[in-house]
């Protein structure tokens, strides 16, 4: 059940369309927008690309919880991915009319620019789910974004919708290495040698034999 027009507005589009479309396609199925410092699934219907779902629809809380449970392969970079989540509405406006030039009422098939013709699959016969939920009836509603008119609606949950993943972040981005400090060197202070003990009794007895010396020079002068 749709009950509830969410903001959309021809400003909106003009202010987004004078924004640097900035999409790159990392390869292994998956793009980047980094102005957003988002990473779209290539597949705009990978639910039933992947055999989620025979008609690629699926009930809100089912795009919730197969986004959060799904891990995606990276054949470029030989890495798994599984933390994917649902677009939020913003997200999914910026999408259509930044970087793939929608315009407001038509349908992004109609007009575009070339970041449409990065992805595949974009559906516009029907909405597709954001995570955001509806503001006046969070627990039954949610957020649909259409590209067949690049509007926004609330929509039932339980209502089936297309699903559309996407994750934080730059997939060709690679951490610098963490390089551990050196190791840090104590240098003892060098200690005195301890003299054997022949050479310490010698040392002995030359201190007596001095003592007594001095004791007949004395009894001599006296």
């Amino acid at each position: 059940m749709k009950i509830k027009n969410v903001v959309v507005a021809g400003a909106l589009a003009l202010a987004m369309g004078n924004a640097l479309a900035a999409l790159f396609d990392r390869g292994g199925g998956l793009i980047y927008d980094d102005v957003g410092n988002l990473t779209w699934l290539k597949d705009a219907n990978y639910v039933l690309t992947s055999g989620a779902d025979q008609t690629g629809k699926m009930t809100w809380q089912g795009a919730m919880n197969w986004t959060a449970n799904l891990t995606f392969y990276d054949s470029v970079r030989d890495v798994n991915y599984s933390d994917w989540r649902l677009p939020t509405a913003g997200n999914l406006t910026t999408l259509f009319y930044r970087d793939l030039g929608g315009h407001y009422l038509s349908s992004i098939y109609g007009e575009h620019s070339g970041g449409f013709d990065q992805f595949k699959n974009i559906q516009n016969a029907d909405s597709y789910w954001s995570a955001t939920e509806l503001a006046q009836q969070p627990d039954f509603y949610a957020v649909m974004f259409s590209f067949q008119n690049g509007t926004q609606v609330g929509n039932g949950k339980r209502d089936r919708e297309y699903v559309w993943a996407v994750r934080d972040g730059d997939v060709a981005f690679v951490p610098p290495p963490v390089i551990d400090p050196p190791p840090i060197v104590v240098i003892d202070p060098p200690i005195a040698p301890i003299p054997e003990p022949e050479t310490y009794a010698m040392m002995l007895a030359g201190l007596g034999l001095l003592s007594i010396a001095r004791r007949r020079r004395q009894n001599l002068s006296a």
